[in-house]
């Protein structure tokens, strides 16, 4: 049911100005030990032309 929601709404992010890093996460809620929820705001980045920064899980 979620993925079907997930869908039909198309969650996406809308950053107006900069970047915001966003860690990887797995299923068991853990963050990847190579990417850091932490960086510039304002650092040199264009974003996913895609939404691709979104990220959804169901349990």
């Amino acid at each position: 049911m979620s993925e079907k929601a997930a869908v039909k709404f198309k969650p996406s992010l809308q950053i107006i100005d900069g970047c915001h890093p966003y860690p990887a996460v797995n299923t068991a809620g853990e963050t990847n030990g190579e990417l850091k929820g932490s960086g510039k705001d304002d650092g040199d980045c264009k974003g996913s032309g895609l939404g691709s920064q979104v990220y959804g899980r169901a349990g």
